[in-house]
């Protein structure tokens, strides 16, 4: 049954498939409200309402599942998965994964080894 106000599912199809294709780009939702024939204010609140989350949340948590899977499967350094992830640099990834993780990038590649 849809949901009142959400995305229709091409909308959220064409908006997960924009915002997936690059993570580590700052595209604007702008471009992606567009994409999905919705003003930039219309989008974000049915986005939220269709996923649970707004636009840059479901990006930045998506960012920190990239990073674990990198942290998990490479030997990259933590600079390296910040840049390949979207992050400003190291710290900026460090703030953001102890904040949604509850550990450190460092601290949670060893706990998972």
């Amino acid at each position: 049954m849809p949901v009142y106000g959400a995305l229709a599912p091409w909308q959220v199809r064409r908006a997960l498939e924009l915002l997936e294709a690059d993570l580590a780009a700052d595209l604007s939702l702008a471009t992606v409200a567009a994409a999905c024939g919705l003003s930039q204010g219309h989008f974000i609140k049915a986005f939220k309402r269709s996923l649970g989350h707004p636009p840059y949340r479901w990006v930045v948590l998506k960012r920190i599942e990239r990073a674990k899977e990198l942290l998990s499967s490479t030997d990259l350094s933590i600079s390296e998965i910040a840049y390949l992830c979207g992050f400003f640099d190291q710290a900026h990834l460090t703030r953001t994964f102890t904040a949604k993780a509850g550990s450190t990038p460092a601290q949670w590649r060893r706990a998972i080894r």
